[in-house]
């Protein structure tokens, strides 16, 4: 095969503009991605979001709920239509052979989560789950040229080298994930957005560890909201529109590029909501032409 004949990677977009540009261009179909970072970093609930985008497309979604976590009343604040099917499984093998039977039948399979893989002979062992996470994705790689895989897995600390004083933190050791994966995200909680001293959401800080369908060592943040199960849009508008300086920040404020107009920071959001129409408009064509950039290799 020629390079002029290899197929055209495809995304679904995140519905959000700093993931869509951090990611260059959303999720990437067909491919395996792995999300890691500390418990209650926002990976379950982005991947939901990212669930209800493949749905919106027409897609069919598998969710392996290894954890036992997803409530019907969390689940139900997404609105996930039919296509969405939970499953529950007795060990790790029966969770990835099941996805090894679906693949190339259904769009998405998540595995929530990866440290959750205990296989039937030692759940005790790391080893085991190592040894069995590999296994799958040297046949999932031969296989599936259709179905996409987000695989959510946990930091955990490693002591060696650090004196016993401070910890290096990575992803479950499963060297063959980490080289499988076309796409890994690190997902880190910056800090929670609180309303009259209730938590009502949190700011998730993302970052692009590796990436072969786009510009990897990109981040940015989004702000999660608990009671919406949704990404806060006036904020993603706000810092995309910062990184496409149609708004530059000035110490408390900010200045409109293309007028000058200079709006006090607590007074943004309600600028933002009022010009959202025009501003989408402006961002689309700009992160349009940016993901073209990229695509040609001139960003």
């Amino acid at each position: 095969m020629k390079v002029s004949e290899l197929p055209e990677t495809l995304f679904c977009p995140t519905g959000s503009y700093v993931l869509d540009f951090i990611t260059s261009g959303g999720i990437p179909k067909g491919k395996i991605i792995e999300f890691f970072g500390k418990p209650s970093s926002g990976k379950s609930s982005i991947s939901l979001l990212i669930a209800k985008k493949f749905l919106e497309e027409g897609g069919k979604v598998l969710y392996f709920d290894l954890e036992k976590g997803l409530t019907k009343e969390y689940a139900d604040k997404f609105k996930l239509n039919g296509n969405f099917e939970i499953l529950y499984t007795d060990s790790g093998e029966d969770c990835l052979n099941t996805s090894l039977k679906q693949t190339n039948k259904v769009d998405l399979i998540i595995i929530d989560s990866v440290p959750f893989l205990l296989p039937q002979k030692d759940v005790d062992s790391l080893g085991q789950r190592a040894r069995l996470v590999t296994k799958f994705l040297e046949k999932l790689v031969f296989k599936n040229d259709k179905t996409t895989f987000i695989l959510l897995n946990q930091i955990r600390s490693n002591f060696q080298g650090q004196g016993g004083f401070f910890a290096a933190e990575e992803s479950s050791n499963i060297n063959a994930l980490k080289h499988a994966a076309h796409l890994r995200l690190h997902f880190c909680q910056k800090d929670f957005i609180r309303k009259k001293g209730e938590k009502v959401g949190q700011r998730i800080t993302v970052k692009v560890v590796k990436s072969k369908v786009g510009i990897p060592q990109l981040s940015g943040e989004v702000v999660y909201n608990f009671r919406l199960a949704q990404l806060e849009e006036s904020e993603d508008i706000l810092i995309i529109s910062q990184v496409f300086e149609l708004l530059e920040k000035v110490e408390g404020s900010y200045v409109v590029a293309e007028t000058g107009e200079k709006i006090n920071g607590r007074a943004i959001k309600g600028w933002i909501d009022k010009n959202k129409k025009d501003l989408k408009t402006k961002l689309d064509n700009l992160l349009k032409e940016y993901l073209k950039a990229v695509r040609n290799g001139s960003s």
